[in-house]
């Protein structure tokens, strides 16, 4: 499906720069030599998600100003300077360009009109100033960075801080977080932490805590690594999706021209419910199509996670699949290891197979949970055909909320950088762990158990516009959570979110991920940009209804979203 869109420019307003010599609308530079560098590629990734663009990636080493010159907008990851550095991204800057430091090497703070302190701090956040044009709108909450943030001394009054340190409780520091300057007829804008780390830090948890038992529960689960990491009080806050967001925004903020975006939900949906159940032991049949049942009378499907000797009547399975919904495998792993785990998901495929048949499993969730390393896992899942994770629950310390900082999906990524070609999607929500009365739960009642997922559920459709995920045990829809399930499945629905699997979700992440979106062309009189989308993979591109002085010229009557305070048009 082909799309045009145009921006016209009225009198008086001149673009910075002309499109024709922009091949690349992002210019990532990254040092594979230095491990300070490591996630560089991470910063692709999050672009990515963003549905920006898919940046061109360029080696420091052999980055030249003509390299520079057909990016629209230049990212520069965490590295240290090497000979001729300054002087390469300065004269860019001076000449028009665009560039955006991630941890900038301490080399690079006479550009930004800076003086470093020769130190940094471990334990800093970060809050947004309300005043600032392009972050203005985000929470202004003090966010967590995880990672170290370099200290500055602004030196230059023409400096423009987007954002500070701030300490708890609420105290408000000098020190700046983001920093933006014009230098000549460009601009540079840095984020003096490394921004992807601290994703990756949020999204996956502590290494150091990696296959470490900390929450007193039996078993290792992705949650133990978050113990003594993640602030209990900013559970409500998907952090590492609003760091994303603050990078996209800084990417929008300079380009030149208006930047399209893909949408990251199905249509014009704000929000999503990704369904799963598992099943940890046999059941009745009747309790499987019980919730499924329901679940397909409220438009949605769901997908069940089969424990290694699951057996059900072949015209459970027919009619399971009949109304949409999917089967995959629930393994565990005795013992615990990285070589048995490889082993248990390889033979639990194989019976799988044998006892339901085509189509093979592509998402996974594994019995209590089960994690390993910080990263190894999902290697092993990439390697058995498993593609989408949802093993990263929201547990201790938290009961509701978004425990690993986001509700939208993303690869995973090793302590080396390397990205691993497996998705992980958190879950917000499993019914034994609130409700009932066992080990395990923090034994809600019924009625505040509603309650917190109606909170998560208004703010994601108001403010976050998350991928909701729950795991909702057939089990424990017969015996104690039905009453919590048929809750949620109908609020979910009478609001117009829709009700995934996740097998669909992952076909809609990955066509979304294919898709590679052009360069704006155009100049003074206006920029034209021409997208072709697959067919039938529910798209959507988002356009800004302004870019410095210009505006859409569309006059078709489409919904309009709100990003942190930029509204976009649907098309």
């Amino acid at each position: 499906m082909a799309m045009a869109i145009s921006f016209i420019a009225p009198r008086g307003y001149r673009a910075n720069v002309h499109s024709c010599a922009i091949e690349h609308t992002v210019g990532l530079i990254l040092d594979s030599r230095q491990r300070r560098a490591r996630f560089g590629r991470y910063a692709a990734e999050l672009l990515r998600a963003e549905g920006l663009a898919h940046a061109h990636l360029f080696e420091l080493a052999s980055v030249t100003a003509q390299d520079l010159s057909r990016c629209a907008v230049v990212v520069v990851t965490s590295c240290g300077a090497v000979d001729g550095t300054v002087a390469l991204l300065a004269s860019f800057v001076a000449a028009g360009g665009r560039l955006i430091l991630l941890r900038p090497a301490l080399e690079l703070a006479p550009l930004l009109g800076l003086d470093p302190l020769w130190r940094a701090s471990i334990d800093s956040r970060l809050l947004v100033d309300s005043r600032s044009h392009p972050f203005g709108d985000f929470p202004y909450v003090p966010l967590q960075l995880l990672a170290p943030l370099d200290l500055y001394r602004v030196v230059d009054p023409s400096v423009t801080v987007h954002a500070r340190a701030a300490s708890l409780p609420w105290g408000v520091e000098s020190d700046p977080c983001i920093v933006e300057r014009a230098v000549g007829n460009g601009r540079v804008l840095a984020f003096l932490y490394d921004l992807p780390q601290t994703i990756a830090l949020l999204r996956q948890g502590d290494p150091a805590l990696s296959e470490v038992d900390s929450d007193g529960l039996v078993g290792i689960r992705p949650n133990d690594s978050q113990q003594w990491q993640i602030d209990p009080a900013l559970g409500m806050v998907p952090q590492a999706d609003v760091h994303q967001a603050l990078l996209a925004r800084a990417v929008e903020h300079l380009a030149p021209f208006p930047m399209p975006r893909l949408w990251h939900l199905p249509g014009h949906a704000t929000s999503l419910l990704v369904l799963t159940g598992d099943l940890c032991a046999n059941r009745p049949d009747e309790w499987l199509l019980d919730e499924a049942a329901f679940v397909e009378k409220h438009g949605g499907t769901m997908s069940f996670y089969l424990h290694v000797g699951a057996e059900f009547d072949p015209s459970t399975i027919a009619r399971l699949r009949e109304g949409g919904h999917t089967l995959s495998i629930h393994p565990f792993a005795q013992p615990f290891s990285v070589p048995h785990m490889d082993v248990t998901l390889g033979s639990h495929l194989e019976t799988f197979a044998q006892r339901f048949g085509d189509p093979p499993p592509h998402t996974v969730r594994h019995h209590r949970l089960q994690w390993l390393g910080w990263a190894e896992q999902a290697k092993l899942q990439h390697k058995h055909g498993l593609r989408l994770d949802l093993n990263f629950t929201t547990a201790r310390p938290l009961r509701n909320g978004y425990l690993f900082g986001s509700g939208r999906p993303l690869r995973f990524v090793d302590d080396s950088g390397k990205i691993v070609d497996c998705w992980q999607h958190p879950t917000q929500f499993e019914d034994d762990l609130i409700l009932g009365d066992h080990e395990i739960s923090l034994r809600v009642g019924t009625a505040e158990a509603n309650a917190l997922y109606d909170t998560v559920l208004d703010e994601s459709l108001a403010r976050w516009h998350s991928a909701l995920a729950v795991n909702a045990h057939p089990g424990n829809f017969a015996r104690y959570a039905r009453e919590w399930e048929q809750h949620l499945i109908r609020t979910t629905a009478a609001k117009g979110v829709p009700i995934w699997n996740p097998e669909r979700w992952l076909e809609f992440v990955d066509a979304r991920d294919a898709v590679t979106l052009p360069v704006p062309t155009g100049g003074d009189g206006g920029w034209r940009f021409d997208a072709s989308l697959p067919t039938g993979a529910d798209l959507t591109l988002l356009s800004p209804e302004r870019h410095g002085g210009a505006r859409l010229a569309d006059d078709r009557d489409t919904p309009a979203f709100e990003i942190h305070g930029w509204r976009y048009v649907a098309l």
